[in-house]
């Protein structure tokens, strides 16, 4: 059996398990590739250059334009709560460069009543100026180019990384690869058995910091998990409220619902991923049942402000077997 495959890539850590060495670096190749085309930080990006030519037409590779394609999707299929074209709101509240190099921002400290994720984010930009359900971007499939609205900006990080791993994993199933595990930065797909012991285990951390896993889950066949929070990627500028990189779009500023973290399964990553932000941005009275009228076949684990864990009643479908922490109601 090969060794797994780890590196760094679009500013997250890559896991490549239970794949053929010359599988592996396919995939590996791939998401350099991605991460060459997808950044807004790098001024040679595809992305880069649809946001700095606003207005007009501009020609893009089958990568880039199947991207976007299934983001414009995403927008129209959560009616605008998924939402990859807020590069200027972001960059506005300071994401305005790679990751890394921000200023951190204090620690939460959460106690059993907290509500700190509300009070830390006041509205300081303006909500987005297009409509939520019509996406600010036009598409022409027969030349293969996009012309983006003049008051948005391309932002894929929420999407890019669990859509390229999604990518290779079909690609290397088109190619009779049976078994394999792609980890982008935590968020998850796996398809056939885990060669030696024949069930996937995947685990959701705790955004409480206590050390364990909130979740656990053993899995067979393809099934992905993408865990979205509010916790881990959060600045604070010099004059500025601290913020976190999940964006309401209805305000323009970071999410204040009363979800710290949610966790989505689907049979797809890039799915995954789209919805556990729409939870975390309608928070568990309202997004708990959007979710289920509108995706009943997603299953989910949201943890709240106060450490309470909630969770479907279909992880079944996904799971064949699982455990969640003590700190639970099911939804």
């Amino acid at each position: 059996m090969d060794m797994p495959l780890a590196f760094k890539a679009m500013n997250t850590d890559f896991l490549i398990d239970g794949l053929p060495e010359v599988a592996a670096n396919l995939l590996q190749e791939l998401v350099r590739q991605a991460e060459s085309a997808f950044s807004r930080f790098a001024p040679d990006s595809e992305i880069s250059r649809i946001n700095q030519s606003t207005g007009e037409w501009t020609s893009v590779s089958p990568l880039t334009y199947d991207l976007l394609r299934d983001a414009v999707n995403a927008f129209q299929a959560t009616e605008g709560l998924f939402n990859p074209f807020m590069g200027r709101e972001v960059a506005a509240l300071g994401y305005d460069r790679s990751f890394e190099t921000l200023p951190a921002a204090p620690h939460l400290a959460f106690g059993k009543h907290e509500t700190a994720v509300r009070s830390i984010l006041p509205g300081t930009v303006a909500a987005t100026e297009f409509s939520l359900k019509q996406p600010p971007l036009e598409m022409d499939s027969h030349k293969q180019q996009v012309r983006l609205s003049q008051f948005a900006a391309i932002d894929v990080g929420g999407i890019a990384k669990g859509w390229t791993a999604q990518r290779a994993a079909d690609g290397l199933m088109a190619k009779g690869i049976r078994n394999g595990l792609v980890d982008a930065g935590g968020d998850v797909v796996v398809w056939g058995r885990e060669p030696a012991q024949g069930v996937w285990g995947i685990g959701v951390a705790d955004p409480l910091e206590s050390g364990e896993d909130i979740a656990e889950f053993w899995i067979e066949g393809l099934t992905a998990i993408a865990t979205s929070s509010v916790v881990k990627r959060r600045w604070q500028n010099p004059g500025q409220a601290p913020a976190h990189h999940i964006l309401d779009p209805r305000t323009g500023v970071s999410a204040a619902s009363d979800l710290l973290q949610a966790t989505v399964m689907a049979r797809d990553l890039s799915i995954a991923e789209q919805y556990a932000k729409c939870l975390l941005v309608l928070g568990s009275a309202d997004g708990v049942p959007w979710l289920e009228e509108r995706r009943p076949d997603l299953a989910f684990v949201v943890v709240r402000v106060d450490g309470t864990i909630v969770h479907s009643d279909n992880l079944k479908v996904y799971a064949q077997e699982w455990k969640v922490s003590p700190r639970v109601k099911q939804a």
